[in-house]
């Protein structure tokens, strides 16, 4: 059985499909990418082979030198009539013997270009495995193949071949993430031949691992990393109600690659006419964290996406309104109100329009004067809460000069400040709840203290009044 870090179960029916895939590349692998602007139209895969002396270790009748070779055959064939795929070769381990410990014994072969299978197979017949295993030296130097090649719309694929983990101090899964979170790459791959357990922990962070223990399995194992390289294949997302009914939509959703965090798709949720969330077409080559921009947004991570599989993501999502309105239709301004779950401001509405949010309780701030606080207000599934408040009252201040001052309410037998006047000009008018409020204010020429003047008034609601101060 094979050691695997992560399996992927495949049987003849997926490799005559990938077969078949590969035959018809242009319509049913990168093409469906297409509806995604930032998509790459063109892959790009650099193999990195083990050069190194334990690769002449006896592999049943063969060594794994010859089945690390029969596989890069395998890949360049396969890709060989493709117009969008190039390949390169780099090689460590091979250029200096085993005694000289060189740990910067690492070279590109063969560099980036379609239809590489010739120069590839040339060269793989060319060397010979003799040095140590300088894995991390060699994928820095990757980064500037990358880099070097010709530029263009690709998606660029690492590919590692090799049988031993790292012998010159350096640490390998820092560079690929390094590549990773600089865009270098998109996805990485490791080909273990025969790695014993000590070792397999070690390849976790490099990419999506295979182990074989033997080489009979190369050509199976082969196939299904090309698939796992070229091929889309088909999500639905179900966004449940509070019954479990998949009724929930027009929601935003962003996918990130998991391990870059770099989004991939961006993409608004609907139901096809016959009821039944709409499918669509994702990479299957990376793991997903998938945000949903529903109020307050969910979040689902690591999301495993299998190919040649009608993939089905479930989520809760019930959802119901919530509005504010002004008691009377005569009040025309737009009053907002701040919405909090937990204490974190989730959305800000106002009086003319309703709100989306998952069901659940909720805390308003109504930015009126003064501030009204409703606390614990329920949404539920498929209903409107209408939270209903005053019609207020108008009140023009007219200012004989310019003046320190602000309107106070009694709360609890504290004065509390609801509005400072502004310098700004010698009349405001104020938009205030029904209520008494007193005013407190000295004119600004005025150095005494005791020069303070207090005026109480009472607003009601629809009306409007004038003070003069």
């Amino acid at each position: 059985m094979k050691k695997n870090i992560r399996l992927y179960h495949f049987n003849t029916g997926i490799i005559l499909q990938w077969i078949f895939c590969v035959s018809l590349i242009s319509q049913c692998t990168l093409s469906n990418f297409a509806f995604s602007q930032s998509a790459p139209t063109q892959t790009r895969i650099l193999i990195v082979l083990d050069g190194s002396r334990s690769m002449l270790t006896s592999w049943g009748t063969t060594t794994k030198n010859y089945a690390a070779k029969q596989i890069i055959t395998q890949i360049a064939d396969s890709v060989e009539n493709l117009n969008d795929v190039q390949t390169a070769l780099r090689i460590f381990g091979h250029q200096s013997p085993q005694i000289k410990e060189d740990c910067e014994d690492s070279k590109l072969e063969v560099g980036f270009n379609y239809r590489n299978a010739i120069k590839l197979k040339t060269k793989l017949n060319e060397i010979r495995p003799q040095g140590v295993t300088p894995i991390a030296y060699s994928l820095e130097k990757t980064i500037s193949d990358f880099k070097n090649a010709k530029p263009g719309d690709f998606r660029n694929v690492l590919l590692i071949i090799t049988d031993g983990t790292e012998s010159c101090g350096k640490n390998p899964c820092a560079v690929v993430q390094e590549m990773k979170n600089m865009g270098i790459i998109m996805k990485s791959y490791v080909l273990g031949l025969n790695v014993d357990e000590k070792a397999i922990s070690q390849f976790e962070c490099l990419g999506e691992f295979i182990n074989l223990d033997t080489p009979d399995e190369a050509k199976k194992i082969t196939s299904e990393t090309l698939n796992r390289i070229f091929n889309s294949t088909t999500v639905r997302v179900d966004l449940f109600d509070n019954k479990q009914i998949p009724s929930e939509t027009d929601v935003v959703m962003t996918w990130y690659d998991s391990e870059s965090n770099k989004a991939k798709y961006n993409l608004y949720h609907t139901i096809d006419p016959k009821g039944i969330p709409d499918t669509f077409s994702v990479d299957p080559t990376y793991n997903y964290n998938v945000t949903m921009h529903t109020i307050p947004p969910l979040q689902k991570n690591n999301i495993s996406i299998t190919p040649f599989s009608y993939n089905v993501i479930t989520q809760d999502a019930a959802q119901g309104e919530l509005s504010v309105k002004v008691r009377g239709e005569s009040f025309k301004l737009k009053i907002n109100c701040i919405i909090k779950k937990d204490k974190q401001v989730i959305d800000v509405i106002n009086t003319s329009a309703a709100g989306k949010y998952l069901i659940g309780e909720y805390n308003l701030e109504i930015l009126t004067l003064p501030v009204i606080t409703i606390n614990n207000v329920k949404v539920e599934q498929d209903k409107t809460t209408t939270i209903e408040i005053p019609s207020p009252g108008y009140c023009t201040f007219i200012k004989g000069a310019d003046l320190f001052g602000g309107i106070y309410m009694n709360v609890n037998n504290e004065w509390i400040e609801i509005y400072e006047f502004t310098h700004e000009s010698n009349k405001e008018t104020l938009a205030l709840q029904p209520g008494k409020y007193k005013i407190i204010y000295r004119y600004k020429g005025n150095k005494s203290m005791s020069l303070t003047k207090e005026k109480e008034i009472e607003i009601l609601t629809g009306t409007t009044i004038t003070l003069n101060l």
